[in-house]
């Protein structure tokens, strides 16, 4: 202490040693050292420490015990693939992957619930593996989500912190509880679990809403269950199993699923989806026998990710894990048209959806060839007109084709964590394109008049400089189905035609419409008003 140095002086100006009445023990930290074991995500760190002795009036050292070996299991510092604490090199197959997402820039809108806003804007995904702790792919999107509401505001606990959102519940319903640990370690079990012990907040909410009503904190214990990486070791205590680890992987029969790439896919049904798999041992390449392992389908029924946790038993551990995704079916019996506000595409409904989107591609003349797919139009109907709006053109005389898929509604995927459907991205929607349609943007004639001569009448319409010709259609009666004839016309610089030979004193209906030749296809526009003249 402070007073060490005075004494000291003092027991050297009287020629004698300090009696060292005082003492205290203490343990003396030697360096840390990290060795290398063979696993992707721990090395093994071990360090000395050694019992002293010390005067607590002079400061001096009175005596070492024998230094005691310690060890401990750490987390691999990684760097390029090499650790920068014991210069392991990775060597990990990434087999179990799991993704992450942070907000990169981000807009709240208040979109008038109680429980949730919307979050748009732009987001950092990672997609690390477990078994090392590598990101093996990071890249960034666009998503728009919905959000539960922070209702945590300083000044009012009933206004969402980011979109202010006014929560206008009433907390009738049933109220819950959930756990969010906080100040917690892991500690080494038996061979089936590790504990959990810590601080954790409780915190019951409104289920109607979801507004945490009351928190308080509280000391707990949990028992887990060990997560093994493929060598034996869990991923969150360390411990290290005595039985066998099997690194494994699971294959799907290939008469049970399809391919789009390397990503495997069914599609849903309404009924629990149970592709048939083997699983192979990574380390010989052998199939493992079915006695040692358990299996169990999980979210195997409805549009999304579906998985089989493989859990191996009879002298083996380990765990092993494959998925597949359960696409939505795609939808039938597309139709496109042009009418007067664009070209409006209408599609069958398909089970299960929450939305969907609309894709398009356009002729493209400078390139002669088809330009990529874009996303066009998000939309919970099952039909849509493309120019409808300011942010969506379509020009005359232009070829566009059209697909639609289908999209489920957003959720987190209790397996993975990460949140999935509901969102228009290429990334997040599970559901295939149905036919393609193709039709050129014919905009529709005005039929400007229909004058009864004898036995014949003159019909006028507007010109076009862009198609190549014109149908003009009339009936006796409205419907157009009784007595219906058309006639085509292949100038479109024409803009008149007297039909002849026509019924004294009847009543004819008439319509127009443009016509256009694309590559030895004729599309066909909305035909015009229809206008009716009584011949003379």
């Amino acid at each position: 202490d402070g007073n060490a140095p005075i004494l000291r002086a003092m027991w050297y100006y009287l020629g004698q040693p300090c009696p060292h009445k005082n003492t205290y023990e203490y343990n003396e930290y030697g360096e840390s050292t990290c060795y290398e074991v063979e696993d992707d995500l721990w090395h093994r760190v071990e360090y000395t420490t050694t019992p002293c002795i010390m005067c607590e009036d002079c400061g001096e050292t009175i005596s070492e015990g024998t230094p005691e070996l310690h060890s401990y299991m750490a987390q691999h510092e990684y760097e390029d693939g090499v650790c920068k604490s014991c210069g392991r090199v990775s060597k990990c197959k990434h087999l179990h992957t799991e993704t992450s997402t942070w907000w990169n820039t981000v807009t709240y809108t208040d979109i008038g619930d109680d429980r949730e806003h919307q979050t748009s804007g732009t987001c950092d995904v990672y997609e690390w593996c477990r078994d090392c702790g590598i990101i093996v792919n990071q890249h960034q999107e666009e998503r728009t989500v919905k959000e539960p509401h922070d209702y945590d505001d300083k000044d009012d606990i009933n206004v969402c912190y980011y979109c202010r959102h006014v929560n206008t519940c009433k907390h009738t319903g049933t109220t819950a509880v959930k756990y969010m640990w906080e100040k917690h370690e892991y500690l080494e079990g038996d061979a089936a679990h590790h504990k959990i012990v810590g601080e954790r907040m409780v915190i019951r909410y409104c289920t109607v809403c979801g507004q945490a009503l009351q928190t308080e904190w509280e000391y707990a214990e949990e028992l887990e269950d060990h997560d093994f990486d493929s060598y034996g070791y869990c991923r969150k205590c360390a411990y290290k199993s005595e039985e066998t680890v099997i690194d494994a992987t699971v294959e799907w029969n290939a008469n049970d699923v399809k391919y789009k790439g390397t990503t495997p896919y069914v599609i849903a049904n309404g009924k629990a989806q149970t592709p048939r798999f083997v699983v192979r041992n990574n380390t010989d390449g052998k199939v493992v026998s079915s006695t040692y392992y358990d299996y169990e389908y999980k979210e195997n029924t409805n549009a999304g990710t579906g998985y089989v946790i493989i859990t191996f038993k009879n002298g083996y551990t380990g765990t092993a894990r494959g998925w597949f995704k359960i696409y939505l079916p795609a939808t039938t019996e597309t139709k496109v048209e042009n009418v007067k506000a664009g070209i409006k595409i209408t599609w069958k409904a398909v089970p299960g959806a929450a939305g969907y989107v609309v894709y398009r591609r356009a002729w493209n003349l400078a390139a002669h060839g088809w330009t990529n797919f874009a996303r066009w139009n998000n939309t919970t109907e099952t039909s849509w007109i493309d120019g409808s709006d300011a942010n969506h053109r379509v020009y005359g005389g232009t070829r566009y084709q059209y697909g639609v898929k289908a999209y489920f509604a957003r959720r987190t995927d209790p397996v993975s964590g990460a949140e999935i459907g509901g969102n228009v991205g290429d990334n997040y929607n599970l559901g295939e394109v149905g036919p393609l349609k193709t039709t050129v943007r014919i905009t529709t004639r005005t039929l400007k008049s229909v004058t009864a001569g004898s036995k014949r009448m003159t019909v006028k319409w507007d010109d076009s400089t862009v198609f190549d010709g014109y149908q003009v259609q009339y009936a006796t009666d409205s419907a157009f189905k009784n007595n219906v004839k058309t006639i085509k016309i292949a100038n479109k610089a024409t803009t008149e035609t007297v039909i002849k030979n026509l019924k004294q004193g009847t009543t004819y209906y008439v319509h127009v419409r443009s016509y256009h030749v694309f590559e030895g296809t004729t599309y066909y526009g909305e035909w015009s008003k229809t206008l009716s003249c009584k011949v003379k």
